[in-house]
């Protein structure tokens, strides 16, 4: 039995309770992401919204901070090491610790709809620079924190269109199919 197992059962409540939990939302200015940030802000999360749309980000961040909430918007391009590392370390600065990573981040919705033989190789590139090396870089930038508080959780966010495609959006289930 593992050590998890012989603790007693608390109410779903108390082991979902997300109050003052940090959570890095990749991706989290626009979209689904901005969804995830405002929810997890809504249930009491500190909330890093990470984003390359700097605007975006900061009225993410805004909007939490006005409904009540604590966050902290960061410019973040997932797919270089430093912006990865910045973004890790500002929120430790500012919250003390990093309790979850939501990886969301991802190219999709701004690649235009081709057939995969007439996908240009360095658009190919930067997709897969974002959506899975920028999913590599972020669980490894947040792993000392969890590590050094002995828990942490990282969901990594994917697409059902692995398993049902999509003409013209190759990309798409391939990025879905890494998270599988």
């Amino acid at each position: 039995m593992t050590e998890t197992m012989n603790q007693p059962l608390q109410p779903a409540a108390n082991r979902f309770d997300l109050r003052d939990a940090v959570v890095i939302v990749t991706g989290g200015g626009k979209g689904i992401g901005k969804v995830y940030s405002e929810e997890f802000a809504r249930v009491g999360a500190k909330v890093v919204v990470a984003d390359i749309d700097a605007d975006a980000t900061a009225s993410t961040a805004t909007r939490i901070g006005g409904s009540g909430g604590d966050a902290l918007g960061i410019r973040t391009d997932v797919s270089d090491p430093d912006s990865v590392a910045a973004m890790a370390r500002q929120a430790v600065e500012r919250f003390g610790r990093i309790d979850a990573l939501i990886n969301n981040a991802s190219l999709m919705s701004v690649l235009t709809r081709q057939n995969w033989v007439e996908i240009p190789v360095e658009e190919w590139d930067r997709v897969m620079a974002v959506n899975l090396r920028g999913m590599f870089l972020c669980c490894r930038a947040v792993f000392p924190s969890t590590q050094q508080q002995g828990r942490g959780k990282i969901v990594n966010i994917a697409s059902s269109r692995v398993f049902e495609g999509t003409p013209l959006r190759c990309r798409r289930a391939i990025r879905s199919a890494r998270a599988r």
